[in-house]
């Protein structure tokens, strides 16, 4: 089982994405033409998929029912690409459009510091037994940079000062650094896809906390860099 400091991160970021996102909806309707009532309406449509969503994938981390070694692919990664799907397609949709409208260049930025907590959970997860090294910060997981660059570039917007190509270059970067972290996830849960055969396998993912990682913090990250993209192409060049 996940130590406290992991467990608690996992929890804590989970909830705390679930409610930026309803918070994201209640700031960004108004400046996107909507009323009082459809943003109220958004809103709590919002929250309560948004508390589905975690109960759902909780209650099977629970249950166990992601803990099945034998298949290929293995279980979370099956769900994981649907999901995956779901988010950009929530993404291009007219929620995402609203969002990518109706939020900041700074906000949506600075969204993805949310990546260096994820990143200290990663690390307490290793330190628990029950991460490989490479999957960390002291390995090969360089995303806590996502995180940092983050927080500089949101504040850089928010005081004025950032060019496109600088929201753009650093966007490319938290989408490749995030395409490593999946990667070396992928290659080190045991069965047929593991690369990595000199570490503890990533079984984390296959129980509650862990679940959260894929299938809410991931698709948080996802969901934050297509919507920075889609509002670079909306601005005047």
């Amino acid at each position: 089982m996940p130590g406290p400091l992991a467990t608690t991160l996992i929890i804590a970021l989970g909830l705390g994405l679930a409610g930026l996102l309803v918070l994201g909806v209640a700031r960004a309707w108004p400046r996107t033409g909507a009323t009082i009532a459809e943003t109220a309406r958004a809103a709590l449509i919002t929250a309560g998929l948004a508390t589905a969503w975690l109960a759902l994938t909780w209650l099977a981390g629970v249950q166990g029912w992601f803990a099945r070694f034998d298949v290929m692919p293995p279980m979370p990664l099956r769900v994981f690409v649907p999901t995956a799907a779901l988010t950009v397609g929530l993404a291009f949709s007219r929620v995402g459009r609203r969002l990518a409208d109706g939020l900041p260049m700074a906000v949506l930025v600075g969204f993805q510091a949310f990546r260096v907590p994820v990143e200290v959970a990663l690390h307490a997860l290793h330190t628990d037994g029950l991460l490989p090294e490479r999957m960390t910060y002291v390995g090969w997981n360089l995303d806590i940079v996502t995180g940092l660059s983050a927080a500089v570039v949101g504040l850089l917007l928010l005081k004025g000062r950032g060019s496109r190509g600088l929201i753009l270059a650093w966007s490319v970067l938290g989408v490749g650094l995030l395409l490593t972290i999946l990667t070396l996830a992928i290659g080190s849960v045991p069965g047929p896809t593991r690369l990595f055969h000199t570490d503890v396998p990533n079984v984390v993912v296959f129980y509650a906390p862990g679940i959260w990682i894929p299938l809410v913090l991931v698709q948080a990250a996802i969901l934050g860099h297509l919507l920075v993209f889609r509002k670079l192409a909306a601005m005047p060049r």
